[in-house]
């Protein structure tokens, strides 16, 4: 089976994509459906396993629970794309539009969900791991408390409150309290702290970043970042009418980074989870094999 694939720019000039920009387009797409996949067969980490040593150690939010939905947001977001790359329901003929700004939201926010996982997981040592993971629970639940009183949830946010009170009263010798309230990361940060656990450089993975929250905010410079221009007539003296072509290649940037963070945040997970990486991951390729449309005779 064959996808044409187009991307539509701001004027609706559709172009359709190369050859070589389309078949990346679809290994990241077919990266995050196995990553998602591998997911599937997760649940709890293994006794005596890392994970189960971190739970342990502070039982009340498990560093495992929070970390595997990081992960499972960063597979949610991907499953989109996946989905509008490689249907799974495809005739010859079929086409795909792709609007570049929701995509780019779309890579964004898995890049952003994933590292956090991987910068959890990072350290070798449990005491670090459970540092850095209570870090990111305590201003989640700050958050959370912001949210809920906006929504003039009075009781929901006395709750959440009361669990941040609960998680420093809680927190056993090993752990230094200081050290956790000092995790004030922006999300910025955690991508560039995980950069280079995909081989990324930090200040490109810091580029591809910002060029995608341009687009997801509506930055107008978005468009000077991935796009070329054509000039059309000047309507006023000094301003001319123009459209943005958008280009293929800073799409794939995104969507290459986001779904290599997530697969590598995955298979770490596994493997401090103390489950069978390779199993999972064979078992998880057979399930996408025999689920993607195939052209006669593959």
């Amino acid at each position: 089976m064959t996808l044409g694939v187009t991307i539509c720019d701001v004027t609706d000039h559709n172009r359709v994509v190369s050859e070589d920009q389309s078949r990346a387009w679809v290994e990241t797409a077919q990266r995050a459906r196995l990553s998602g996949f591998m997911l599937d067969a997760v649940l709890d980490p293994a006794a005596a396993s890392p994970l189960a040593a971190d739970d342990q150690l502070f039982n009340w939010e498990k560093c495992s629970a929070w970390t595997l939905g990081y992960l499972k947001a960063a597979s949610e977001h991907l499953a989109v794309w996946a989905d509008l790359i490689v249907p799974l329901d495809v005739k010859d003929g079929d086409k795909a539009e792709i609007r570049t700004r929701p995509c780019f939201a779309l890579g964004r926010s898995a890049l952003e969900s994933a590292a956090q996982a991987v910068w959890v997981l990072t350290p070798n040592r449990s005491e670090e791991r459970v540092s850095r993971h209570l870090g990111l629970v305590s201003n989640d639940l700050r958050q959370m408390s912001l949210g809920l009183k906006a929504d003039g949830n009075t009781e929901g946010y006395v709750v959440t409150q009361e669990r941040l009170s609960l998680m420093e009263e809680r927190l056993p010798a090993e752990l230094d309290f200081s050290k956790i309230k000092s995790f004030n990361l922006k999300f910025i940060d955690l991508v560039r702290n995980s950069a280079a656990k995909i081989g990324a450089d930090q200040d490109d993975l810091e580029a591809i970043w910002r060029f995608a929250s341009a687009g997801t905010h509506g930055k107008s410079w978005f468009l000077v970042a991935t796009s070329s221009f054509e000039v059309g007539e000047e309507y006023e003296p000094g301003h001319f009418r123009a459209w943005a072509n958008p280009d293929a290649a800073e799409l794939t940037r995104i969507m290459d980074a986001a779904t290599k963070m997530t697969q590598y945040g995955v298979d770490r997970f596994i493997v401090m989870a103390g489950l069978d990486l390779n199993a999972i991951g064979t078992n998880a390729l057979k399930r996408l094999w025999s689920i993607t449309p195939k052209k006669p005779g593959a």
